[in-house]
Parts: structure tokens; C-alpha cells; sequence
């Protein structure tokens, strides 16, 4: 850890002042009423405008999240050293997960005014979110400056020293964090984590065994951080159960200023947005909550229920993904291409008959999709269902209207299925249906 960072553990510590000769005091005045005289005010003004942040194509976005953003953006460009409309800004981009241009905002309303605690932490989080952990940990500085007692800030800082393997700064963090608030279940798995990098399993489960983590949001990490212990301890048995319990669990953070955000976050378009960001950012399991959420609330909206199945295939959770993609395949009975993504989950699931059958209505709708043949070839091949596979290839090439696109398209199905048995009899009846053909 820097210095810097060190002594902000400790608390925060004045920063030093230097005598200034009594002959300077009317050169200094004169000087600040030049520079007030020039416009340059306590906030500042920036020599040169500051460039506002703004997707340069939203194509696709929700019509009234780009209402909103351009609403944003006005109230920055009419009052540009308002720091409120920048941070206000901000909050709407981080709200949809748009940290590349939250980022610059939050940045600009910092440097216009650095006294507001909730905008620093802001900047911070966007900072680390975007791989700056220590950024964000310099801005935490300044947050624990403005409010010390704040405890999620503290936890944070826990958070992001652990990553950067400073265990034991981690602990402090974590520990002063937990003095303020002795309930917060996020620093507790914070604790049990550093007893775990610290080699004292004992520890960890002595933590995270405790009955206020069980009944918190936290219970199926501490399941999860339970069974790592186990594994050290050499209770390899145990530890798998509890693993199992904790499967797919995340991370739980009482967070108060982050909620405010909520009130940024629009309709149902805007949050399809924000899965898709997460999805992108690589984080499909937070993609996969938000969507249930949606999902349990429009369980007829053919948008969610297919954005819920892409997420699932993402993570490969193939029955649940089925599921999904079902419900929207029902809903809009009319999209071949969204049968084709169906019948690979359900292929992907162990459902070969029904990604057959699927695969069969796909084609009704669009008989040139070279996709849904090879979905239907690889149905057919786990099936084992040769004499049908043949004439599923010669149908392929029908269809495609060239061999060539037909052997492209056994040729995928066969790096899918590298190893099945029946390749080398079905070659061999390849050929020979070929050797046969018209030239």
C-alpha cells in the first residue's frame, strides 16, 4: 500500500501549512483579484470547455433513456461548472451500467467541487469498476476524509486491498468497517476471506459460521467460503456439499448511497440495456438476476424471456436456458432464427428429440438457414439416427442448393461432435452417396 493509503487506515491526517512571508500578502491579493476578476470563482473554470460524455450512436437504446441522457446533457452544457449536473449525469450513465462515460462525469462535478462525500464515492466505484483499483482507492481517501463513519466505504476498501493482495491492509479496512457497523454481513465474508489467504481455515469458518451471516443475503457465499475451508482443512467430503449450496452466490453489499441510484434506473427497454452491458462486461451472472426479476414481473414479454435464455447459455445453464427460450419462441411463434437458438440450448440440454422437432419447424419457416441444419444433423447424429441423417444431408443440399455448403455444414457438426462412433460409418456413406451423384 502507498503511504497515502496507509495512513488513511490510521485516519486522516491534516495536511501541513507553510508559513508565507508578510511582504507576499499584497502581491497574493492582487493576484486573486485578477484571477476572480477573470472569472475564476472557488469551483474554477476550466481554461478550455470540458467535453461532455455522450454515446455517439444509440441505435437501440430505449427512446426514453435518450430523452433522459439528452435532458442530461443539456443541463451540463447550460451550466457547465454545476457540479450537480454532472454528477447528476454521472448517476444516470452508472445507473445503466455506462461507466466508460459516468466516468468523465463524475470526474468533472469532482473538480468542481470536491467537498460532496457522495460524489468521490461515486468516483471511486466507477474508477474500480473499470479496472482502477487504485484510483478507486485514492478517491476513497477522500471519502473517508469527508465522511469517516460511513461503513460500505470502508468495506470497499476491504474489498479492493484484497484484490491487490494487501492482505493485511484488508483486514484493517474490513475490521473498522465492522466497528461501525457489527451486522454488515459483507465484511464479515470480508474477514473469513482473509483468514482463508492467510492460511488460518479455522478462523474463516469461526466467522462465517456465525447466526447473523446465516440469516442474512449472504448466507449462500458464506456456504460457498465454507467449503473452501473445508477443502483446506482436508474435509473434502463436507466441503463439496457446502459448495453445492453455494453455488452461483454473489456478493451482498448494504449499500445505501448506491441505492440512490435507483432512482435512475427507466422501464423495461432500459434494463434489457443494462443486462446486455453486463453481459458484455462479462458479467452474465448479475445479467441472469436482474433479468429473473424482470422476467418474474413481464413473464409474457418475449424481449425478457430471450435476453433470460441468451444469459443462461451464457453461463451454460442449458435447462434453464430452454426454459426461457421456449417461453419466447411461444410468444413469437413467428422467428426461425429464435427456434434455431432454442433447438441448440435444447441439443445442449440432452433433449435431442425435442431440438429435432424444433429444428423441423425451423425449416418450415426458412428452409435456406444453414444453422438449422446443422442443428438437425447433430440431433439426428446424438440420436444415432444414420439412415435419417443421410437423408437429412441429402435434404441439406436440396435446400442450400450446393454440396459444397451441404459438406460445410456436416463438417461443423462433426468439430461439435469430434468423437461420436458413428462418423466413420456415416463418411463412408457419404462418400459413396457423392461417388454416386451426377456430375
Amino acid at each position: 500500500m502507498r503511504a497515502g493509503e496507509r495512513r488513511t487506515l490510521a485516519g486522516p491526517m491534516s495536511d501541513p501549512t507553510f508559513p508565507v512571508h508578510a511582504a507576499l500578502v499584497p502581491r497574493l491579493m492582487l493576484t486573486c483579484g485578477l484571477l476572480l476578476l477573470a472569472g475564476c470563482t472557488g469551483q474554477g473554470s476550466p481554461a478550455t470547455p470540458r467535453e461532455v460524455p455522450m454515446p455517439a450512436a444509440m441505435d437501440g437504446f430505449d427512446p426514453t433513456l435518450i430523452a433522459l441522457i439528452d435532458e442530461a446533457v443539456a443541463a451540463v452544457n447550460q451550466a457547465p461548472n454545476d457540479a450537480h449536473a454532472w454528477r447528476d449525469l454521472g448517476q444516470l450513465y452508472e445507473a445503466h451500467l455506462m461507466l466508460e462515460w459516468a466516468l468523465p462525469a463524475y470526474t468533472a462535478a469532482v473538480e468542481l467541487d470536491a467537498s460532496d462525500a457522495r460524489v468521490q464515492y461515486r468516483l471511486a466505484l466507477a474508477r474500480m469498476q473499470n479496472g482502477d483499483l487504485h484510483g478507486g482507492l485514492m478517491s476513497l481517501d477522500r471519502v473517508h476524509q469527508l465522511e469517516p463513519d460511513y461503513a460500505p466505504a470502508w468495506c470497499r476498501r476491504g474489498a479492493s486491498l484484497l484484490d491487490l493482495g494487501q492482505v493485511a491492509d484488508a483486514r484493517l479496512a474490513f475490521e473498522r468497517a465492522l466497528s461501525m457497523d457489527p451486522d454488515n454481513s459483507a465484511c464479515t465474508i470480508g474477514l473469513a476471506q482473509v483468514a482463508l489467504q492467510e492460511g488460518d481455515p479455522e478462523r474463516a469458518l469461526e466467522r462465517l459460521q456465525s447466526a447473523t451471516l446465516m440469516e442474512s443475503p449472504n448466507a449462500a457465499l458464506a456456504h460457498r467460503l465454507q467449503g473452501k475451508a473445508l477443502f483446506q482443512l482436508g474435509r473434502e467430503e463436507q466441503a463439496q456439499s457446502e459448495i453445492a449450496r453455494g453455488q452461483g452466490a454473489r456478493l451482498v453489499m448494504n449499500d445505501p448511497w448506491s441505492r440512490e441510484l435507483k432512482v435512475f434506473k427507466k422501464g423495461t427497454s432500459a434494463l434489457l440495456l443494462r443486462a446486455t452491458r453486463l453481459m458484455d462486461r462479462g458479467k452474465t451472472a448479475k445479467a441472469v438476476e436482474l433479468l429473473e426479476e424482470l422476467f418474474a414481473r413481464e413473464a409474457e414479454n418475449p424481449k425478457v424471456a430471450r435476453k433470460l435464455g441468451v444469459a443462461h447459455a451464457g453461463l451454460a445453464q442449458w435447462p434453464q436456458a430452454v426454459a426461457a427460450l421456449s417461453v419466447a419462441s411461444r410468444l413469437e411463434p413467428g422467428d426461425a432464427e429464435l427456434k434455431v437458438s432454442l433447438a441448440w440450448a435444447e441439443i445442449m440440454a440432452g433433449d435431442n428429440e425435442a431440438a429435432l422437432s424444433t429444428t423441423l419447424a425451423a425449416l418450415d419457416q426458412n428452409a435456406a438457414d444453414p444453422a438449422a441444419h446443422e442443428a438437425r444433423l447433430t440431433a439426428l447424429l446424438k440420436l444415432e439416427r444414420i439412415e435419417e441423417m443421410i437423408a437429412a444431408y441429402r435434404a441439406t443440399q436440396d435446400s442450400l442448393g450446393s454440396r459444397t455448403a451441404a459438406q460445410t455444414c456436416l463438417e461443423r457438426v462433426r468439430t461439435l461432435n469430434p468423437d461420436h462412433p458413428a462418423w466413420a460409418d456415416l463418411q463412408e456413406r457419404i462418400e459413396a452417396l457423392e461417388d454416386d451423384a451426377p456430375r
